[in-house]
């Protein structure tokens, strides 16, 4: 038998002196850089997930695993709705705790295969989850655990160090740097949107179990403190971006406090950014993936700083993509009045249009005021709102196909739009698209805001409009 062996048959005999039942399976569930994990089951049926602290352990973690087991303990008495491990027993010598098994896949390997609305129920169960252990666990709990109380407003000390180092590597492209550093000015300016709370604070789609398509339960408390609740969204945002806003959103309503979404993205972008670069450094794929990463970060940097507060919204793209609907959304939340370019054109909607510099005049008196919500295509109607705009949505179809789809599907509920008419607007969204025939010469909306790109938002689904309006709380 060799040493590996005579450590798991070791382990395993430490293990029996805690339970009632003999053990018939004593298997390896994980190696860690700190603490092992083994799967027993008993005779009886019994089974328990068994973290042992490593004698070689790699680094010192935050929290030592004793103190791990009496966070849950904790944790497990106040009722929290989500499963959470329950201890069985805990050992000093050798440190290690065990928790009755919790059955369920890990979150990452079941996220492809869920539909849209399960995937955003396990979000809105998140974000509660996150709402509800910052209600029942207060700070004077924490300080009884012995858990880490941080109530720094800056980066973690680490994360600031390899901020700085990634900013002196000649390896590390511009583009990166320059990113960087305007996250960090962001990440600077928000200590006044800080809120302390309980974390769990390693949150991520690997410490959740899914079974039957629902949370079956929130694992590995090894990092939880006190401290800020960015935090505790930063693996989340890095894990769903199309998605994180669900938590958010869900953690707001829960908990009724209000989080600076700046906040949350720029300090998720900062803590991985060593993660990010080292996988560009290593080239091939990882590179690659490194990029697709940072333009994401990219998006979502630009979304949250451009409208924060927009109070002149322009709404452009491309027909049948959902710019009034967007619109009417937008108004109703924001208490901001919306105007369709339509309206300005048209004195009887699509048969008799108003005299175009009139049109102009009367859509220039909207513009001067200071809140509006303006939604249309119509070139001399919009290109004056390009200047005075906060922020300008434009929304658009990746394939043509997919606008034919959407075109057509709208008809149906239309009473206005005859069979001729709408082949009418696929001919000329076709035209349009590729620039062929009717007014080709002319600018189209994308080329005439192209020198705004720095206040445009650009959504290419539906689930990036959705995900957009619940920044809204939509």
């Amino acid at each position: 038998m060799n040493t590996s062996n005579n450590n798991l048959e070791q382990t395993r005999q430490e293990v029996q002196k805690f339970l009632h039942d003999d053990i018939s399976v004593f298997t390896v569930k994980g190696k860690g850089a700190v603490n092992n994990a083994y799967y027993v089951e008993t005779k009886s049926g019994s089974t328990y997930i068994v973290k042992q602290e490593r004698e070689d352990k790699e680094f010192q973690p935050q929290n030592d695993l004793l103190v791990e087991a009496n966070v849950i303990q904790q944790l497990s008495s106040v009722g929290l709705t989500l499963s959470i491990p329950k201890v069985s027993f805990i050992s000093e010598k050798p440190k290690m705790y065990g928790y009755e098994y919790i059955e369920g896949e890990m979150l990452r390997g079941t996220w492809p295969s869920l539909s849209e609305e399960e995937k955003i129920s396990i979000c809105t169960a998140l974000g509660e989850f996150h709402a509800e252990i910052g209600k029942k666990c207060t700070k004077e709990m924490a300080e009884s655990l012995g858990i880490t109380i941080d109530l720094s407003t800056g980066l973690h000390p680490e994360v600031s160090r390899d901020y700085e180092l990634i900013l002196q590597n000649s390896q590390v492209p511009d583009s990166f740097k320059i990113l960087a550093r305007r996250a960090k000015e962001i990440f600077d300016i928000t200590e006044h949107d800080i809120l302390f709370q309980f974390l769990h604070n390693d949150a991520h789609h690997e410490n959740v179990l899914i079974k039957n398509k629902q949370i079956s339960g929130i694992i590995d408390f090894g990092n939880a403190e006190y401290g800020e609740i960015a935090k505790e969204f930063s693996r989340y945002i890095r894990d769903f971006p199309f998605h994180f806003q669900y938590i958010v959103s869900a953690y707001e309503k829960a908990s009724g406090n209000k989080l600076s979404y700046t906040r949350l993205v720029t300090n998720s972008f900062l803590s991985g950014l060593i993660d990010t670069v080292g996988d560009y450094l290593k080239g091939g794929e990882g590179r690659v993936n490194a990029e697709k990463a940072m333009a994401r970060y990219k998006k979502l940097i630009d979304t949250y700083t451009q409208t924060q507060n927009p109070k002149r919204i322009l709404i452009v793209g491309d027909a049948g993509r959902g710019k009034s609907t967007f619109a009417k959304k937008l108004s109703a939340k924001l208490g901001i009045p919306a105007y369709e370019t339509d309206d300005f054109y048209w004195i009887k909607k699509f048969s008799v249009p108003a005299n175009k510099q009139e049109s102009i005049d009367a859509i220039a008196k909207v513009y001067l005021e200071d809140t509006w919500i303006v939604e249309g295509t119509t070139r001399h109607l919009v290109q004056g709102a390009f200047e005075k705009a906060d922020v300008i949505y434009s929304l658009e179809f990746k394939w043509i196909i997919s606008q034919y789809y959407r075109l057509i599907k709208r008809s149906f509920g239309r009473d206005h739009e005859s069979w001729r008419g709408l082949w009418v607007l696929l001919v000329h969204v076709t035209r349009k698209r590729f620039k062929k025939g009717y007014r080709a010469e002319l600018p189209s909306i994308q080329e005439m805001i192209k020198p705004y790109e720095s206040k445009v938002v650009h959504l290419c689904s539906f689930k990036e409009i959705q995900s957009e309006l619940h920044k809204y709380n939509l």
